[in-house]
């Protein structure tokens, strides 16, 4: 089933305390962590700031859309959009998740890295693809999104 994400952003459920840390935890550890980061062998340590770089990337995007400061507003029918909301961001969140560490900055900035460099090497194959949401208007608009990544150019070491 398609669902589409912009509808639905990354934001603050007011979930957090011990169960979230519990998630986080669950991920990293049950993923063949082997302890201290400087024991364990290369691809572990990729993986690891891979994880890293995800869960930095959802903190930010948590930070940047805290607080609800308006009511919902309809898109059509019942249906209400996340992105109808207006949201206001939480500088502290920010700043005890990712700003006062620059290894999670630093680690953001890699997977970011890592998935262009995949989405580059997958170049032919994104391009054929038949984009199929369910919806004819999200299919054209998903193709022309991806045709004017592709387009921007080559990523040199995607090899």
């Amino acid at each position: 089933e398609y669902i589409n994400l912009q509808l639905n952003p990354e934001r603050n459920t007011g979930y957090g305390g011990p169960h979230a840390g519990k998630i986080w935890r669950a991920i990293y550890m049950e993923n063949c962590f082997s302890g201290k980061l400087e024991d364990q062998c290369f691809e572990e340590r990729a993986f690891f700031r891979l994880v890293s770089g995800i869960h930095g990337s959802t903190a930010v995007q948590v930070a940047e859309r805290f607080n609800i400061i308006s009511a919902p507003q309809k898109l059509s029918g019942d249906k209400y959009g996340a992105d109808r909301w207006e949201f206001e961001p939480n500088l502290r969140f920010f700043v005890d998740h990712i700003g006062s560490w620059p290894d999670r900055a630093k680690n953001i900035y890699f997977t970011w890295s890592v998935l262009l460099r995949a989405f580059h090497k997958a170049h032919d194959f994104l391009e054929s693809y038949p984009y199929d949401t369910g919806n004819r208007e999200d299919d054209m608009k998903t193709t022309q999104l991806i045709q004017q990544v592709l387009d921007k150019g080559d990523c040199p070491t995607a090899g």
